[in-house]
């Protein structure tokens, strides 16, 4: 039996995030040789619109971050032989990460808005998303303001 692949639609609520200027990562895309990605709707000079994996610079080397059904990864990883160079996870504590809290994250290292996360404890708690010292993955900051 013949694997069907199936394209990916764009859903309404995903476009209303784009011209919100809000763009969400779009999980279940098939690229020419049928492999599976996760990309984010841009604008693009040449098509109008297209997808792009890019959602990002490093703020460890300054390269692409590219998002991934699981994670944003740092493009240049296989360069330096560095497999977790850079690897944010983007369900944390049972909060999925936004694109604006990735820019956020990648630029400020910190997010500007608290999040609803599980704690050790398995409550819910507010807190913050931040970078880790060595900015390499993203860790809950339940303290920053208390």
């Amino acid at each position: 039996m013949a694997l069907q692949r199936r394209h990916r639609f764009i859903l309404p609520h995903e476009i209303e995030a784009y011209l919100d200027g809000h763009p969400m990562v779009l999980d279940g895309c098939f690229n020419s040789q049928g492999r599976i990605f996760s990309a984010v709707l841009m604008e693009s000079d040449v098509y109008g619109m297209s997808l792009s994996s890019v959602v990002g610079k490093c703020p460890v080397c300054g390269e692409d971050v590219l998002v991934s059904p699981v994670a944003f990864n740092c493009s240049c990883h296989e360069k330096l032989g560095e497999p977790y160079h850079l690897t944010l996870r983007r369900h944390i504590r049972g909060h999925e990460v936004t694109l604006d809290e990735l820019r956020e994250l990648l630029t400020d290292g910190i997010t500007r808005n608290e999040v609803m996360l599980i704690d050790d404890k398995g409550s819910l708690s507010k807190a913050y998303l931040r970078l880790s010292d060595d900015h390499k993955r993203i860790v809950a900051d339940y303290n920053l303001y208390n």
